[in-house]
């Protein structure tokens, strides 16, 4: 055997290794390195600003690390036991909701069956039980993983600190090691830099606005459980396709039929400002950048929800757009040798 080649395979064999064992040593702390890591990324702008005006990187990065524990834990602190409340008089609710006249007389009124507007009633009922059920027991699981969620935060904290500090430590690291020619790892950075943005702030942020100013609405006209429908609104406003329409909508047709046509119309006027929001502040992140296709984001979410739980709705569609990018780096190289 050609002893430069032995010499490739034990190397090769003892990276393997090494990687695995390194995976292992992370593995329980890599979601929380990696929101770390994005959210250095999404205020680096800011961390650049307070550099060029302290001329002290500890300093700058300190600060961020303030802000966000601050911003974090201030909003917890009052919201958490809201939450609460609402999840719990949501499932209280539930318990006696009657759906035999609105499901039923729908039903009626579609199929002409009383057994398929009874099955229609019981499916209803069990399907709402389950759901409730499934954010009760996310809310004790979360009050009894306190003590490890903290040290979670922790290390989200030290990789935000270390990532804002050296980014580009960092990156001279990751470009030493790539196999591109130095044109091609330009375009790498470039494009997943355009991409990160495009995804963070074009779908995560906006969708984010979308919520709070569905949420507004909510509180304004008085929406029973407004906290809990303005995280749903949120999170349907992240999602593509679904937006925040389909929560808003129905609150604002059931608010004006029950409530009085006043708080309904107020109610939809705050979401067509929050639809007006997406058509407007979405093509704003997303335009002069690399766009990704609404598919490719919608399936990363669901993907990485997953496999790697909440984080998944940030992580998944990363994952996706990058290996993208790499395939199209590696065909432009091997159509123009590079």
């Amino acid at each position: 055997m050609d002893e430069n080649y032995f010499n490739k395979f034990v190397t090769t064999i003892i990276l393997g290794v090494l990687f695995v064992l390194a995976y292992l040593v992370v593995r329980k702390i890599l979601m929380s390195l990696i929101l770390g890591i994005i959210l250095a990324f999404m205020l680096h702008p800011i961390y650049r600003y307070l550099n060029k005006k302290t001329r002290s990187p500890n300093f700058s990065a300190l600060a961020l690390c303030v802000l966000l524990l601050l911003t974090i834990i201030i909003p917890t602190w009052f919201l958490t036991p809201i939450v609460f409340s609402q999840t719990f008089d949501l499932y209280i609710s539930a318990q006696y909701l009657n759906l035999q006249n609105t499901v039923g007389k729908i039903s009626l009124y579609f199929f002409n069956s009383e057994d398929i507007s009874s099955q229609l009633v019981l499916k209803s009922n069990v399907l709402i039980s389950k759901i409730l059920n499934y954010f009760v027991n996310l809310a004790s699981n979360f009050l009894v993983s306190l003590p490890t969620l903290f040290l979670q935060f922790l290390i989200v904290l030290f990789a935000f600190f270390y990532f804002l500090r050296d980014r580009e430590i960092f990156k001279e690291y990751i470009t030493g090691v790539f196999p591109f020619s130095k044109e091609t790892e330009r375009k790498f950075f470039s494009q997943t830099s355009e991409i990160t943005i495009s995804i963070l702030y074009g779908q995560f942020l906006v969708g984010l606005i979308q919520g709070v100013v569905v949420g507004a609405g909510f509180y304004l006209f008085k929406v029973p459980n407004a906290l809990i429908w303005t995280i749903v609104a949120t999170i349907a406003g992240v999602l593509p396709i679904l937006g925040t329409t389909i929560v808003w909508l129905p609150i604002a047709i059931y608010s004006g039929a029950t409530s009085s046509i006043f708080s309904g119309i107020g109610i939809a006027l705050f979401g067509l400002l929050s639809n007006g929001i997406e058509t407007f502040g979405r093509p704003f992140w997303v335009s002069r950048r690399t766009s990704v296709h609404p598919a490719i984001i919608f399936i990363g979410m669901i993907g990485g929800l997953f496999y790697f739980g909440f984080l998944g709705f940030l992580l998944g569609p990363l994952i996706l757009a990058y290996l993208f990018i790499v395939l199209d780096l590696y065909r432009i190289k091997n159509n123009y040798n590079l």
